[in-house]
């Protein structure tokens, strides 16, 4: 696993996981997926109150974690084969 400084060229590997129907309704519980404007908006405004890291896993994004200036930490994990693997590691 590989956790790293959030850049701007990440954006659009962002887009084409985030915009997955399942992932937005396992992370956010929507109905729709994120449009490029809302996902910048989302990820300017984190940057702009704290850290955004990208996280890969075997060479894929896989999610992200935000550190935010008031100490909260939100990590969103956001491959639907990651959460298969592990819900049968966990059983």
């Amino acid at each position: 696993m590989n956790i790293r400084k959030m850049t701007e060229s990440d954006m659009m590997n962002l887009y084409g996981t985030i915009s997955d129907p399942d992932v937005c309704k396992q992370v956010d519980n929507i109905d729709h997926v994120y449009d490029i404007d809302r996902l910048h908006a989302m990820y300017d405004f984190l940057s702009s109150n704290g850290n955004c890291y990208y996280i890969q896993y075997q060479g894929k994004l896989v999610g992200d974690v935000s550190l935010r200036n008031n100490a909260e930490l939100a990590l969103i994990i956001f491959l639907p084969t990651l959460w298969c693997e592990a819900m049968k590691s966990s059983t």
